[in-house]
Parts: structure tokens; C-alpha cells; sequence
């Protein structure tokens, strides 16, 4: 079962429409245990998905990638944090 939170979050950031009803009607078949397998896409959803994706790959592209090596970063921040959880 998906967190409740799910629906919360489906109330407020979506408006009334197609989108919202095929969400809450997914929702509620997952919730009442439908196995889904394979389908055809819902329509009002993967249209929106597919709208998504191509925004934020928009976006991205125009933010170049950093010429920095975050390889070194990250290590800490992983060894900071080891540090921290076994400390």
C-alpha cells in the first residue's frame, strides 16, 4: 500500500481533472491489492509523464554539466557520514 502521504500530495498539487481522477482511480486499485501487470498506458497519465520528462531534460540542458569532480565530494560526505551513524 502506498503511504498515505501519496494522496495528500495528489490533493494538493493537482487540480480537478482527467489527470487526478485516473491517479486517485490507480491509486485506489493498487490500494484494493490489483496486480496490473501488463497494460496499456492510461492515457492522461502518460501523457503527462512524457510532457514532464521532455521539460526537465529542456531544462537541464541548459544548466552544462559542472566541470567539477564531485567524485572527491561525495567520498567525504559518505565518510562524514559514516563517521557520524557508527560514532
Amino acid at each position: 500500500m502506498p503511504p498515505m502521504e501519496f494522496q495528500q500530495l495528489v490533493a494538493e498539487l493537482l487540480p480537478d481533472g482527467q489527470l487526478r481522477e485516473d491517479i486517485l482511480h490507480l491509486l485506489e486499485r493498487k490500494m484494493a491489492g490489483d496486480e496490473l501487470n501488463l497494460e496499456s498506458p492510461i492515457p492522461s497519465i502518460h501523457h503527462y509523464l512524457e510532457h514532464s520528462i521532455a521539460d526537465l531534460e529542456a531544462k537541464a540542458s541548459l544548466h552544462p554539466a559542472s566541470a567539477q569532480n564531485l567524485v572527491e565530494t561525495l567520498d567525504q560526505l559518505f565518510r562524514d557520514t559514516l563517521r557520524q551513524v557508527w560514532s
